[in-house]
């Protein structure tokens, strides 16, 4: 997949509601993603391999904030 598609159309990809998505991405499990001129979300391939990792770790019962920290540990960014 190298096109990017909307945050209802990822939704649909990742058996999510977009509101989860605006969550992850406003609560840092996520990097900003890209907005097309309309200010609309445009999710690609990368992305989309952020969104499900954090759902399969949402599903083992982690928190948001440990999920978050082990997001950062994994992309070598520390928190302020």
């Amino acid at each position: 997949m190298t096109e990017k598609v909307t945050s209802q159309a990822c939704a649909k990809l990742v058996a999510h509601v977009p509101s989860a998505l605006r969550d992850y991405e406003r609560v840092g499990l996520m990097p900003p993603v890209t907005r097309d001129a309309n200010g609309h979300r445009l999710y690609g391939e990368d992305e989309i391999h952020w969104i499900e990792f954090v759902k399969c770790m949402r599903q083992t019962g982690m928190p948001l904030k440990e999920i978050r920290a082990s997001l950062l540990a994994l992309v070598g960014k520390k928190k302020n």
